[in-house]
């Protein structure tokens, strides 16, 4: 199972507020806190490229959160680490 990643002033608040244990702020507080980032979700882009050479047909292949401009598919963009996944999301 993988981790999950919450926010925790959401957590704190339903403690206190749902299941009533006052309190709970200052203890989870001094917890140490998990280095994570936020994953974002992206897709490749493909655009015609009008070039010069007319009997030459060029696709552009850019990131759809970044603007890069790329010539090859990958699963994550090289410049700003989007995963490339449509946007699809776990819980999807």
């Amino acid at each position: 199972m993988a981790d999950k990643y919450v926010k925790l002033d959401d957590v704190i608040d339903t403690l206190e507020n749902e299941w009533g244990y006052e309190g709970m702020r200052e203890d989870l507080d001094n917890l140490s806190a998990a280095d994570v980032a936020p994953v974002v979700h992206g897709e490749w882009k493909f655009e015609h490229d009008p070039i010069n050479d007319p009997k030459r047909l060029f696709i552009r292949i850019v990131c759809s959160c970044c603007g890069l401009k790329t010539g090859q598919v990958s699963n994550y963009c090289p410049n700003c680490g989007a995963k490339m996944d449509g946007g699809k999301h776990e819980t999807d």
